[in-house]
């Protein structure tokens, strides 16, 4: 009845299946956006993450570190023949100052002193004075710790020179000085003060409690504390421009002084025992173009040029070492691409 329509219809489900030909690839499953390649990026740029953090973290330490070079400017090495002491002072209610004689006290043959006096009723003053020079710079330091009296101390350093104009030209230059340090007062009965002259004369005479000298400076900067008040400084001072002549000569001499004064129970500090120094020489000739440090010469044979803020700069080590980081960074990329 059924005949050959049914065995028909059932040969059709009882043949095994027909697995079709895979369709021809599309344009996303080949090229360079098909799966395969996007797998073998992903392969290369998880490769090359290591890498990448290293070069970070190579940049972080070596920006630091190059940070860090700046900060501390190279300063003028002063000769040993301008090496020594400076001048200290201290006094107290009872009187006396530093040195085995009074008279030690003008001279500019004691680098440091300290002076503790206790009077019968047993109040006591205690003040320190320092100052001189050595490689590094000029230093001071001036302290004063009083009781029911006063005591006052201060502490001076000085740098003098000349600089020689040895070009055939009219020339100008400035120097730049780093001044570091702090004044305190810890009441209206204290005051501290630290002052830094810069003279284009060869001896000028500046007074232990005074402001001002017998002779005018050519700049003058001052960091003052009084009233329970106190500073702590890190100062980049730069000079006027002085002007000279083939072959002239100029002198320079630098004072530093630290002053501390306290009464009635008060404390007063003024410390630039670390440091001033020289950090800066610029010359140009009276057009504005730079001159070599190479064309002046020191009376005690300071060298300028290594403090030549027209030389070309040295590349910095963090230079020389992110370039060896980008180095071995490629290296590394070519030997996995091989």
């Amino acid at each position: 009845m059924f005949g050959a329509p049914f065995l028909g219809f059932l040969r059709t489900f009882s043949r095994p299946a027909v697995i079709s030909p895979r369709p021809r690839a599309s344009s996303f499953e080949k090229g360079p956006f098909s799966v395969k390649a996007n797998r073998a990026k992903a392969a290369k740029i998880t490769k090359f993450i290591p890498w990448s953090l290293l070069a970070v973290a190579a940049i972080l330490v070596c920006g630091s570190f190059g940070g860090a070079l700046r900060a501390n400017p190279i300063s003028l090495a002063i000769p040993a023949s301008a090496q020594g002491p400076g001048n200290s002072y201290v006094t107290a209610d009872v009187g006396s100052c530093c040195g085995t004689l009074p008279n030690q006290c003008y001279t500019y043959t004691i680098d440091s002193c300290t002076q503790h006096n206790t009077s019968s009723g047993g109040d006591s003053e205690t003040g320190e004075g320092l100052g001189y020079i050595d490689s590094a710079g000029l230093h001071s330091l001036a302290s004063a710790e009083s009781g029911t009296g006063h005591v006052e101390s201060w502490g001076d350093s000085y740098y003098s020179t000349s600089i020689t104009n040895i070009s055939n030209m009219n020339v100008q230059f400035q120097l730049t000085f780093q001044l570091d340090g702090e004044v305190s007062s810890d009441s209206s009965n204290a005051i501290a003060y630290q002052q830094f002259k810069f003279f284009t004369v060869s001896n000028p005479v500046c007074y232990y409690d005074a402001l001002n000298c017998e002779a005018t400076a050519t700049n003058s900067w001052i960091f003052s504390a009084k009233n329970d008040n106190s500073d702590i400084f890190s100062e980049s001072l730069q000079t006027s421009s002085i002007d000279l002549a083939p072959g002239q000569s100029i002198p320079i001499y630098l004072f530093l002084q630290s002053y501390a004064l306290a009464y009635q129970g008060s404390i007063a500090l003024a410390d630039a025992s670390n440091t001033l120094s020289i950090t800066g020489f610029a010359a140009t000739d009276m057009s504005g173009n730079p001159l070599p440090a190479s064309d002046f010469v020191t009376a005690d044979g300071a060298s300028l040029s290594s403090i030549d803020t027209n030389a070309p700069s040295a590349p910095e080590p963090a230079g020389f070492l992110l370039a060896g980081t980008g180095l071995l960074l490629l290296g590394g990329l070519h030997r996995r691409r091989r």
